[in-house]
């Protein structure tokens, strides 16, 4: 700032300066109340040049000389210190842009007319601002200063302008909601940055701070600078890394310290799946978790704002694209807590069909399965993949421009786990993200046993082989549900020795144990029927009958 001329006329009283003189200072106020500024005299300066350039009109001169003691205005030593209250000082009104914005953003003229939210919207003095569900609207400030309103929030613009003198002169009502503020440090400058809620008013200096309103409740958390919070029952000044609520028949609780910001190490840096949800270290004291999505680092458009009760990570319905995540604790007072960001990617669309055959974990006992999935509206193409990993480190079967929604292994699978995906290209989008790896097993038949030699005993039990390596287990039981069964038993080779029990009927099936000790499902459960020693065998050949119904 530039001192006035020691060669100044008589009469350069009449004319302003074309520089803020350095020596303006605040001075005696805490912030929230009425600031006095204080004017050091430079060469040339009287009580009407001063009241010219800095005053609302020439009736403050006298007052200047009354308040200041000047005995003699027309010889102001050069270094005197004048007092002047901020009351006092001119203001010129001055424009709010809304420069970013998302979801269903509005917001009204002084005269009421509702207008819709437009790139380099000009807001004045009177606007009122509304935001809905999921929507933000990032409002910049003459001086640099930033508000971001978070959805579901109605500002009213009261005041917007600066002093003369150089600082801010705005004052806001948040009606409901919530705010994110970044207010640029004035210094020396004189000035007021006031956000009114039902419950209560805050008052900034250059600083980073948040406040929410209710209808009867008011909440400031204070980031960097100072915030001074205050109703008729009471005030509290807070520091960095505090906050306070207050009711509006109540007085600010004492400063309650901020939670810490919580651990996002482990989370996601892609997310294919909405809505998504991560689990998150819990922070101790935190009662719920806040999560929010920008476009921008500054986080100057916010684009998703959830809050949900667990420590996760939450995600409803964004577009896909690359984004910046933020996340912090909520204490027992609705304070939040300080903030962990990093970026992430959505890669969620086109979204993948369902899989459905074979359903999870399912037993396959066909060496070539068929694999179905459900149709995607609008999809061109699909994507089909088939590993013996659930990683897909290795790909076994490939299919990238399949027309269909269902294939058959071209080539006969081997017994063990399998897994497979599949996903859908739209044309112009691309393809989008896999569905889960849906795990099934290919699994050995389940033998079915030969008649036996009936004049043999024991009677010699018999079926074809599965292959090098595969054990079965042999069952006899008196019932059909084998729920006690007399014989249950591991053998290496494709039959059993039955010694031949006592008469009556008997069931009995086997199953097939791959080499990795995996079993399949049992063959046809048949019945024997064991004839008393009085009845000729040939009737004993019947014994060996399906059971087709079970």
């Amino acid at each position: 700032m530039r001192p006035g001329s020691a060669t100044e006329p008589a009469r350069a009283h009449r004319r302003g300066p074309r520089w803020l003189p350095a020596t303006l200072l605040l001075c005696g106020a805490s912030v929230g109340h009425a600031e006095d500024v204080r004017y050091v005299v430079q060469p040339g300066d009287n009580p009407w040049n001063v009241t010219e350039r800095y005053l609302l009109g020439v009736d403050y001169r006298p007052r200047i000389q009354t308040l200041n003691r000047i005995t003699d205005p027309t010889h102001l030593r050069p270094g005197t210190v004048l007092r002047l209250p901020a009351a006092w000082l001119k203001r010129i009104a001055t424009e709010i842009r809304l420069t970013a914005w998302s979801g269903d953003v509005s917001w009204s003229r002084p005269d009421g007319v509702a207008v819709t939210a437009s790139a380099g919207a000009v807001l004045m003095s009177g606007a009122r601002l509304r935001t809905g569900a999921n929507a933000s609207a990032t409002l910049v400030f003459d001086d640099g200063s930033r508000v971001v309103v978070l959805s579901d929030s109605e500002l009213w613009i009261t005041q917007a302008a600066r002093y003369a003198a150089g600082g801010p002169a705005v004052q806001l009502q948040l009606i409901r909601g919530a705010l994110e503020n970044l207010v640029t440090p004035r210094g020396d400058l004189p000035g007021r940055f006031e956000i009114s809620t039902p419950a209560a008013v805050a008052a900034v200096r250059g600083t980073e701070f948040r406040v929410s309103a209710g209808a009867n409740e008011a909440r400031s958390e204070v980031l960097r600078g100072a915030v001074d919070l205050g109703n008729a029952a009471g005030r509290q000044g807070l520091r960095p890394g505090f906050g306070s609520r207050t009711d509006a028949d109540r007085a600010p609780i004492a400063p309650v310290p901020l939670l810490p910001a919580p651990d996002l190490a482990a989370a996601p840096g892609l997310v294919e799946r909405l809505p998504f949800a991560a689990a998150i270290p819990p922070l101790p004291g935190a009662v719920a978790y806040r999560t929010q999505l920008a476009t921008d680092a500054a986080f100057g458009s916010v684009v998703a704002n959830r809050l949900v009760d667990g420590p996760a990570l939450t995600i409803v319905d964004v577009a896909d694209g690359e984004y910046r995540l933020r996340a912090r604790g909520v204490d027992a007072n609705g304070l939040e807590g300080f903030s962990a960001d990093r970026t992430i990617t959505v890669h969620a669309r086109p979204e993948p069909p369902t899989p459905i055959e074979p359903p999870v974990d399912a037993q396959v006992v066909a060496e070539r399965p068929t694999l179905r999935w459900t149709g995607v509206a609008r999809a061109t193409t699909y994507h089909l993949q088939l590993s013996d990993a659930a990683t897909f480190t290795t790909v076994l079967l490939d299919e990238p421009m399949l027309a269909t929604t269902s294939l058959q292994t071209p080539a006969a699978l081997g017994t063990g786990p399998y897994f497979w995906r599949v996903a859908t290209s739209e044309a112009p989008i691309g393809q989008g993200p896999y569905s889960d790896a849906q795990p099934f097993r290919r699994v050995l038949p389940g033998p079915g046993i030969d008649p036996p030699d009936p004049g043999g005993d024991p009677l010699d039990l018999r079926w074809r082989s599965a292959g090098s390596g595969v054990h079965y287990r042999v069952q006899l039981a008196r019932d059909v549900s084998f729920g006690t069964p007399l014989i249950d038993t591991v053998v290496t080779d494709p039959r059993y020795p039955l010694k031949k029990p006592e008469a009556g009927d008997y069931f009995l099936r086997v199953a097939a144990i791959a080499p990795d000790g995996y079993a399949g499902p049992w063959g046809t459960v048949q019945t024997l029927s064991i004839a008393d020693a009085s009845t000729p065998w040939w009737p004993v050949l019947l014994f060996l009958v399906p059971l087709l119904f079970l």
